[in-house]
């Protein structure tokens, strides 16, 4: 009778233990699971810097199709962005003012990874100097390697990624990257 009482309290015991280790498993494993799936999803490297853009299918905001594979002479600045994003919603605005700035010597756009109602809505509102486009299919993060919004492309003449910039920027940083890369620095 007492070795049956004592294996119960044992096996009530591993019992608790199993419990204990499973929660920890389930409250340890969502995260992982959850990690995993993004880096999946978003892919482990970013564009590589060097790398000719590929051509890219959007969509204007009246939904005709735009390819981006030639800038003639010029170098680009490309702003992938979401419209629900606040910090894309400030970098749109830096972008204008640069845009303002220095559009005899670079082109800008905006590449929406949004769907075309919603960037209309942010566009008519913002009111930016220069073209939106949209991803209608949505295969530009993937082919971009876009691993967080916002994110700067500055790509030279011949649509060769020169540098990338991701996140949340000051107009004084977005400024200087944006001499930096059209070599105007002392000026």
């Amino acid at each position: 009778m007492i070795g049956a009482v004592r294996r119960n309290r044992f096996f009530e015991g591993a019992s608790r233990r199993m419990k204990a280790i499973a929660g920890l498993a389930a409250l340890l494993g969502l995260p992982m699971v959850l990690l995993a799936y993004l880096h999946s999803s978003v892919g482990t490297e970013p564009f590589p810097i060097g790398e000719m853009l590929p051509s890219l299918q959007l969509a204007s905001l009246n939904l005709d199709p735009v390819v981006l594979d030639s800038t003639g002479s010029r170098k680009l600045v490309l702003l992938f962005f979401t419209t629900e994003c606040l910090y894309c919603k400030r970098a749109l605005l830096n972008l204008d003012v640069l845009n303002r700035r220095y559009q005899s010597q670079v082109i800008m756009m905006g590449i929406s990874l949004d769907g075309a109602e919603e960037t209309q809505a942010l566009v008519a509102q913002q009111r930016p100097s220069f073209p939106v486009v949209v991803d209608l299919e949505g295969n530009v993060r993937d082919i971009c390697r876009i691993q967080g919004v916002p994110t700067l492309f500055y790509l030279d003449e011949h649509l060769v990624l020169r540098s990338r910039k991701v996140g949340v920027r000051s107009i004084e940083e977005d400024e200087r990257d944006l001499k930096s890369f059209l070599g105007l620095e002392g000026l």
